[in-house]
């Protein structure tokens, strides 16, 4: 979502009032269902995954696309399937260390969570942004959100790796 007012601003001309405003109700109202939803439906982790899966395409589609109104309505159905996401691994992480550590746990994983989604994350597309520029103008943020969804799904597959071992542990 770092982006996602930027590239409102620059590939669909909005103001920032009106692209704050959009996200805000896109990352309030959505995000927050999505967050629930992933808080209800923790424990069928197939489910969670799917959602991930479906959202990085989606998130290509809806940076790609020229209507705003398309944008944002795509946009917001990609923020709730992707905060689905949001509580499980935390609860995964505490449910596989000892009781005496999972605050720790918590807190290791908030950080790297934080320090690649949050740091190297907008790091990384801003970067691509740039060198884009020269062949895309403008538009180089739609095509650098778009290609960082192929790190959405890496994660994912190892996300799905990763479940494969959880019934042993």
């Amino acid at each position: 979502m770092a982006f996602l007012p930027t590239f409102l601003v620059r590939c669909h001309h909005m103001t920032t009032k009106s692209a704050g405003v959009s996200i805000a109700e896109v990352g309030g109202v959505f995000g927050g269902a999505g967050i629930i939803t992933g808080g209800l439906v923790g424990d069928w982790l197939v489910f969670i995954l799917a959602c991930n899966v479906i959202a990085a395409p989606l998130m290509v589609v809806a940076v790609l696309v020229d209507d705003r109104r398309a944008a944002i309505f795509l946009s917001a159905a990609v923020v709730a399937l992707f905060m689905v996401m949001v509580g499980p691994p935390g609860a995964i992480v505490q449910s596989l260390v000892p009781n005496r550590m999972r605050a720790t746990a918590a807190g290791f994983f908030a950080v790297l969570a934080n320090l690649v989604g949050g740091s190297l994350g907008p790091l990384c597309i801003g970067y691509l942004s740039d060198r884009l520029r020269g062949t895309h103008g403008d538009e180089s943020i739609r095509y650098a959100l778009a290609w960082s969804m192929l790190f959405c799904v890496w994660g994912q597959v190892h996300w799905f790796l990763a479940s494969r071992a959880m019934p042993g542990d």
